[in-house]
């Protein structure tokens, strides 16, 4: 049986590495040869739940979220940006979040005013999240494909948004080339 991590261990750090964070929240007990290239048997070490990783440094490419130099982030901040991306916590986590400290959280949440972001805001910044993965899997996909794409529609909650809307919001993170782009060229 696999063992859970110890939650009241792990919230007492000020800091979490990135990668510990994301293996805490989907109930992994920390990588102990984490900074090392290889495991001792020689095998490389891999990473797990890349999807969570790609979706927290999307945030922070846009300023959203912090990460230190060391790869570290704030454990208050993080599961706040977990809450936020509406992302759910093992039950033993939550258990432990309220037993353990949770003064100290709330006081660490209220320290710094965060703009609060309006409804369409939040969505346009999931699609983009969404996109770009889907774009970095697949380069060759167009934005019309992306508007149809049901991770867009469902998760991103582009199913609230009329296609011209999401085109918009898609084109502004557009990676390919101008030359891969089709439609009407721009007027000179």
């Amino acid at each position: 049986m696999k063992e859970l991590p110890d939650y009241e261990y792990w919230l007492k750090f000020p800091l979490w590495n990135i990668e510990d964070a994301v293996r805490l929240t989907h109930g992994v007990e920390p990588d102990p040869f984490r900074g090392k290239k290889t495991h001792k048997t020689g095998r490389k070490r891999h990473v797990l739940f890349p999807e969570t990783l790609k979706i927290i440094r999307s945030y922070v490419d846009a300023g959203m979220f912090e990460i230190d130099n060391k790869n570290n982030v704030c454990p208050a901040k993080f599961l706040k940006l977990i809450r936020n991306l509406k992302m759910r916590l093992p039950e033993r986590f939550e258990i432990s979040l309220k037993k353990t400290s949770p003064i100290e959280y709330r006081n660490q949440q209220t320290e710094e005013p965060e703009k609060t972001l309006r409804n369409n805001q939040k969505d346009k910044i999931r699609c983009q999240t969404i996109a770009g993965i889907l774009w970095e899997d697949n380069p060759g996909l167009s934005i019309a494909s992306l508007i149809e794409h049901s991770h867009i529609r469902k998760h991103g909650n582009g199913n609230l948004y009329k296609d011209k809307t999401l085109r918009v919001w898609l084109s502004e993170i557009d990676p390919r080339s101008e030359e891969k782009k089709r439609g009407r060229p721009p007027s000179k």
